[in-house]
């Protein structure tokens, strides 16, 4: 059977089969495709609001599965922009909150495509999803980061993973078992702990705006790729003091 003919039978199998499979099955079979697509209109989108707004973004954070108190928004960001010390007409803070997206997919390869396009510089997220994400290799390793002054004075807030687990999780095959994840607040139970992300209280500041009412500590880290790495580094800062 040619290629030609395989795809026909395969587009045949699909026609009677309801979206949610044949969704599925796009998804499946062309998942890189969709992820360069979404990455190119993504920064094409950027683009043009950048032009149009006359900002330039200093920091981006993205705050996943977040539940905004929209009252303290707009006033966290003022004093954050002052402390930044930005140029009101020229410079800006984005923080964009995702609340329970209705087509998660998307909105998963939407931010896997920001993430790669290397446009976010902070992601902050629930605990109680925030392990997957911690090794996904997503964030940067905050002992390249932060001085041993800083490190000190998050003790008792970082949480870490184990260097050896991710790099056996580059070369596991879907045959094999999933790997387990040891406690991120434990390093001294890791091979090779690496810092990775600052726990929030649930009732930190932070916490009350982005993730209000959802009596779930948050989850902070720089991602690995982030355009304003010092900005970042500020923004923790500032959230944890």
């Amino acid at each position: 059977m040619t290629q030609r003919e395989a795809a026909i039978q395969q587009l045949k199998a699909l026609k009677d089969k309801p979206l949610k499979d044949k969704l599925k099955h796009i998804y499946t079979y062309y998942k890189i495709p969709i992820i360069a697509i979404v990455l190119v209109v993504l920064i094409a989108v950027s683009l043009v609001s950048q032009r149009a707004s006359a900002k330039r973004a200093v920091l981006h954070v993205y705050c996943l599965d977040a539940l905004v108190a929209q009252e303290k928004e707009e006033a966290f960001l003022l004093d954050i922009s002052q402390a930044v010390g930005l140029d009101q007409e020229k410079e800006q803070i984005e923080i964009t909150a995702k609340q329970n997206p209705q087509d998660e997919l998307y909105e998963g390869e939407a931010l896997a495509a920001q993430i790669m396009g290397g446009m976010i510089d902070v992601l902050a997220l629930p605990e109680d999803i925030s392990l997957q994400w911690l090794y996904q290799d997503v964030f940067a390793d905050l002992s390249e980061m932060l001085t041993a002054e800083q490190l000190r004075a998050y003790e008792g807030m970082l949480l870490y993973v184990d260097g050896v687990v991710l790099e056996q999780m580059d070369h596991l095959s879907q045959q094999q078992s999933p790997l387990q994840f040891p406690d991120p607040t434990k390093p001294e139970e890791m091979e090779r702990p690496v810092p990775v992300a600052v726990r929030m209280a649930a009732d930190s500041e932070f916490a009350n705006i982005f993730f209000a009412d959802r009596k779930d500590a948050v989850v902070i880290g720089i991602v690995a790729n982030a355009p304003n790495p010092e900005n970042a580094v500020f923004f923790i800062d500032y959230v944890a003091e």
